[in-house]
């Protein structure tokens, strides 16, 4: 096969040619074996989703319970809810929990900046068709577009943040919720008159989830780098940054085929994904264009003042170049993301001040932690601030 014409395209030529396998490049037996997953999905999920639906709230209100406390104490639990969460509970025999641990505290050194780096990562799950015509049919496209992005973001910073996978952490219950609500999502798109199957293929199916977190593991290598992170530049952390992606897929129940063991099988998938899911359509310009229109509502910046008009000029500059060095110009231009302009002078600066504290914390015993425990402070406070101000559903029950 041949590769994608956007492999040739920076950024991915040379984070290929820097990070990937030479050997990346599918052969015809292996694409037809990757496309198989178009029709796999969640069936543990989907039957705990029609239970839902026969036997009402009450379902809903063991789930929460089993969620927060463990499925052992739930009384007379259905058994499509035993079976779930039979699931979450059994831990896999490769996780390390010292890289989950080394990953998320390379990304809490990024801090408040993981914010811009997300956008980037949920932007380029905007160019993946299948999933594009689920959410253009859930409504609301521009009016929801903030509070959607927020919710999402909520989801990255706590499975990205130190002990959020723990069994009981946040970032683990967010995984289930998010499970679940896809199989909510394909049961109710299964159900529309307008899902034309044999124009659109099946709702949500296994490769939409593959093409959905990918993304947000890359991001997090290439934002960081970018940005002047450079401890990424280890070919350990970009791994321990795969494993930690790699558990959070197990979580909301990517096939184990498709869960990259390493950095290797990362860029293999993202070969695969570029060959058939990363197709921007007619849907991708007007999510780019109603995620970049929600950065007010996201940012709290009031563009009625003169201040609040100038900072958000800024900051759109800042996230849409930051944006388009991760993704690269064809897919920043299919998304209607901003030409590179005063923000790259800003990412510039940026890089020059993470690579210099960065290696003043390394010389100065106690300095790495300091500075992580400094981030991790900002970030909370930003991520409370923006979830206060939209209202964010962190349950997902919407």
């Amino acid at each position: 096969m041949e590769n994608p014409s956007i492999t040739l395209e920076f950024p991915y030529n040379v984070a290929m040619s820097l990070f990937a396998p030479k050997n990346v490049k599918s052969t015809d037996a292996q694409f037809q074996s990757f496309m198989r997953f178009k029709n796999e999905f969640d069936p543990v999920a989907d039957r705990l989703v029609e239970c839902m639906h026969r036997d009402g709230k009450a379902v809903w209100e063991m789930f929460n319970h089993a969620l927060e406390h463990g499925i052992d104490i739930v009384v007379n639990p259905p058994s499509e809810l035993v079976e779930f969460f039979r699931e979450v509970d059994r831990v896999p025999y490769w996780l390390d929990y010292t890289r989950l641990d080394s990953a998320t505290d390379l990304i809490a050194m990024v801090g408040d900046e993981a914010l811009p780096i997300f956008i980037a990562g949920l932007a380029l799950s905007y160019v993946a068709p299948d999933a594009n015509e689920v959410l253009i049919r859930s409504g609301d496209l521009h009016k929801k577009a903030g509070k959607r992005a927020v919710e999402t973001l909520a989801w990255y910073n706590e499975v990205t943040a130190p002990g959020g996978l723990a069994r009981f952490g946040a970032g683990l219950k967010a995984c289930v919720r998010i499970r679940l609500i896809h199989a909510h999502m394909r049961r109710a798109m299964n159900g529309r008159e307008d899902w034309n199957r044999t124009l659109l293929g099946n709702p949500i199916h296994q490769c939409i989830y593959v093409a959905t977190i990918i993304p947000f593991s890359l991001a997090s290598s290439l934002g960081a780098l970018a940005l002047g992170h450079v401890d990424v530049l280890s070919s350990k952390k970009r791994g321990d940054i795969v494993h930690l992606w790699r558990y959070i897929g197990y979580l909301v129940d990517v096939h184990p085929e498709l869960q990259p063991a390493d950095e290797s099988d990362l860029w293999r998938l993202v070969w695969l994904q570029m060959h058939d899911a990363y197709k921007m359509d007619h849907i991708t310009p007007m999510l780019g264009g109603a995620l970049f229109g929600a950065l007010p509502e996201i940012l709290g910046k009031d563009e009625s003042t003169f201040s609040g008009m100038v900072t958000l000029k800024i900051k759109r500059s800042y996230y849409g170049n930051l944006a388009r060095i991760i993704l690269g110009n064809r897919l920043a231009d299919a998304l209607s993301f901003p030409k590179y302009s005063i923000g790259i002078v800003m990412i510039a600066a940026s890089f020059l001040k993470n690579a210099s504290v960065n290696l003043v914390a390394k010389l100065v015993p106690g300095g790495q932690e300091s500075v992580r425990r400094r981030q991790m402070r900002r970030r909370k406070i930003i991520m409370s601030s923006i979830i206060d101000r939209t209202n964010a559903d962190l349950s997902f029950v919407r």
